[in-house]
């Protein structure tokens, strides 16, 4: 199992989609009616396939989000929000 976690901050992740998303994932972000919230389910599940296939962090660009079962929540705790994906084979 690969799990990740992040706290839901407002930042610029246009950098980031350029060099870690592919263009699909861009499309969906782009299109999203919560850009922020899109752009972290995807990071998340990302960085979640990273760990279970115990990759590094320069495979961020090459793991997808298909073929792998996952799970994404949104947890609030006081004025934060955060967000977690756990996936498996």
């Amino acid at each position: 199992m690969g799990v990740d976690l992040e706290l839901i901050k407002n930042r610029n992740f246009d950098i980031h989609m350029e060099y870690c998303f592919s263009n699909h994932q861009i499309f969906r972000v782009e299109n999203s009616d919560n850009k922020l919230i899109e752009f972290y389910k995807i990071w998340t599940l990302k960085e979640a396939q990273i760990k279970l296939l115990n990759l590094g962090f320069y495979a961020i660009e090459k793991v997808g989000d298909e073929d792998l079962m996952n799970y994404s929540d949104i947890i609030e705790s006081g004025d934060m929000k955060f967000i977690y994906t756990a996936v498996t084979f």
